[in-house]
């Protein structure tokens, strides 16, 4: 074979290599929920919670993740921090949220979310809930970000 053949041939492979790795990547992003930017992350918290999927809520965040209570307490842990996300679902909570502002240093990120929707308190009622949140997230070795500090109310 000529060696330009070889050359176009070599390149080919090259290319079509190329290819078959990008598509892996998307469906590999697709499948850990999509997102690479940390300003994505409440937008698909917001997704699953409203959804009810538990699951996939806990999965936004590390093992080890720290979450501030209503009344202050910090729960350690998704084993903690489950049975929290498990009670906004069963109480119908449906969030809307907007990232006001996202500080990112190297693998660490800063988010300020605002959160409004509704939720069903005690009495059976629809109410309305808002909060401004602070998040800290972490970058991963796939490119996500998970949650490692949630505190919902840490800017009222």
């Amino acid at each position: 074979m000529p060696p330009g053949k070889c050359a176009v041939l070599a390149l080919a492979g090259r290319v079509v290599g190329d290819f078959a790795a990008m598509l892996t990547n998307l469906d590999a992003r697709e499948n850990r929920g999509g997102f690479d930017m940390p300003e994505e992350w409440p937008q698909l918290f917001t997704r699953h919670l409203n959804a009810g999927d538990l699951d996939a809520v806990v999965e936004l965040y590390e093992p080890g993740a720290r979450f501030v209570t209503q009344s202050g307490e910090t729960l350690d842990g998704c084993d903690r921090i489950r049975p929290m996300l498990a009670e906004l679902i069963r109480a119908k909570t449906k969030l809307e949220c907007r990232v006001v502002r996202a500080v990112t240093v190297d693998d660490i990120a800063v988010l300020y979310t605002d959160f409004h929707g509704t939720t069903v308190n005690g009495s059976g009622e629809t109410v309305e809930t808002r909060s401004k949140a602070v998040e800290v997230l972490r970058r991963q070795r796939d490119g996500t970000w998970k949650l490692i500090v949630g505190d919902p109310q840490g800017r009222q």
